[in-house]
């Protein structure tokens, strides 16, 4: 008879701890922690960093010594948190061309997701070239 209590109570201890953890409670909702992830990779052929979301890949040049910054883990935390900083939403999609000179890393960390261009070489209105700058600055 003890062991027939004991399951019984077992049994209605688990029911009510899979109800409280339900998600729903009268009055509102039960906020539950949501998580999302960045991954980077510099790719040495082409010396871009990529950085690869859920969703998105976004690929920054490297410049000169930003080269020589992805070998230590301060140099590259460094340029991780510089290139999530010019991430904007107003980064411009990858060219066809693009697209053919990362097919490589592309297949390996994008997963056909949306792909665009940060800190990309381009020139400026007042004819100077903008690039993305050292992790220092």
């Amino acid at each position: 008879m003890l062991g027939l209590v004991t399951a019984v109570t077992l049994i209605a201890v688990a029911a009510s701890q899979i109800h409280h953890h339900g998600g729903f409670h009268q009055g509102g909702t039960h906020a539950h922690p949501e998580q999302g992830s960045v991954s980077f990779i510099y790719d040495p052929a082409t010396h871009y960093l990529i950085a690869s979301t859920s969703h998105t890949c976004y690929f920054m040049p490297m410049e000169g010594s930003q080269e020589t910054y992805v070998h230590s883990p301060t140099g590259m935390e460094r340029l991780e948190l510089k290139m999530m900083a010019m991430m904007s939403g107003a980064e411009t999609p990858l060219t066809d061309a693009q697209l053919e000179k990362h097919s490589r890393i592309i297949s390996m960390a994008c997963h056909g997701d949306k792909m665009f261009m940060v800190g990309a070489q381009s020139t400026g209105t007042s004819g100077t070239t903008v690039g993305v700058s050292s992790p220092e600055n």
